[in-house]
């Protein structure tokens, strides 16, 4: 379904075979210490027609999900936030008004889209090195970066959506034309505000599956849909993956999540990464982008004129493809 945008390789192989113990279900932890709002905020007009916006037409504004049909797509993107991620982070932001006009234009009509942020960080602070797609750190090291029994009181870390302009996800449906350029404030503006001062330790798989564990529900309440709604995970990150568990555990997670829907034919996974590793040496993070059963569409992070091939064209179509694959609800 997806092709593979570019792809490079350098350095020698190592052994990265994941560690069999399996994560808890989730971190057990309310959200951050603050007054965000559990994201439910629809951009879309009053009815009365009295703002001005211009609507497409023939859709009612609040239609009902069909029964034939997907009728929904999440999009969670996890974005490494640590301290050599800037640039990056910019240049996603940059291509994000391509992925918005996208999805607008290729979904059906009154497809209802939720998008949330998770970091890669479940501790702060910290440094590190890598060597031949390995932390040069030891095992424990990693082990004590990757806090899942206590809160870190930082957003958008531990897997819990990361709120910005007091909104947790922005949610917006395809009927609605002042929701576009709303979703391109908020999602473009989020991206950057993650900023590049998190942990020093990059762990962008265990991020995607607490972010969808029961332990982060109350945080996180009404990003996912599951029965009839596609899950697009799309990771941004120059590291390797190094969260301890084992890929399956996490992939189970995610699954379980999406179990009404149908499980793996639900999910599409995307992602700008480094190349020194991905995908001949195959890495966790390249392991778990590909548990889904699709190949994911990929970049090289370091450059940025292939960001929009990537993001803005093959995830909306990759989408749309899903979206077509999923069975009726109900």
């Amino acid at each position: 379904m997806l092709a593979v945008v570019a792809s490079a390789s350098c350095g020698g192989k190592t052994d990265r075979t994941a560690e069999t113990n399996a994560p808890s279900s989730g971190i057990s932890l309310g959200g951050i210490d603050d007054d965000g709002g559990s994201g439910d905020s629809t951009a879309e007009t009053d009815d009365d027609g009295d703002d001005g916006i211009t609507e497409k037409l023939d859709v009612p504004n609040d239609p009902a999900p069909p029964t034939d049909q997907c009728y929904a797509a999440d999009l969670l993107f996890v974005i490494d936030n640590s301290g050599s991620m800037c640039d990056a982070q910019v240049g996603l932001a940059e291509v994000v008004p391509d992925l918005v006009d996208a999805m607008f234009d290729s979904l059906p009509l009154g497809t209802d889209l939720h998008v949330g942020i998770v970091t890669t960080s479940f501790s702060h602070g910290g440094s590190h090195a890598e060597s031949g797609c390995a932390a040069t750190e030891g095992a424990m090291s990693l082990s004590d970066a990757f806090i899942t029994d206590e809160l870190v009181n930082q957003n958008g870390y531990q897997g819990r959506l990361f709120e910005y302009d007091g909104q947790r996800y922005f949610s917006a449906r395809t009927h609605t034309e002042s929701a576009r350029d709303e979703l391109k404030t908020w999602f473009s503006g989020a991206i950057v505000d993650v900023g590049c001062s998190g942990g020093a330790f990059d762990f962008p798989v265990a991020a995607a599956g607490y972010a969808l564990s029961p332990g982060n529900a109350e945080t996180n309440v009404g990003f996912l849909r599951d029965a009839g709604a596609a899950l697009a995970i799309f990771v941004l990150t120059n590291e390797t993956d190094h969260s301890p568990g084992s890929i399956a555990s996490y992939r189970d997670m995610i699954l379980d999540a999406k179990s009404e829907c149908g499980g793996a034919e639900c999910v599409l996974t995307a992602g700008l990464l480094a190349p020194n590793c991905v995908p001949e040496y195959d890495p966790p993070i390249w392991q778990f982008l590909n548990a889904f059963g699709a190949e994911p569409t990929w970049a090289d992070v370091r450059d940025a004129t292939l960001y929009e091939g990537v993001v803005a064209q093959t995830l909306a179509e990759g989408l749309v493809e899903t979206c077509e694959a999923i069975g009726p609800v109900g």
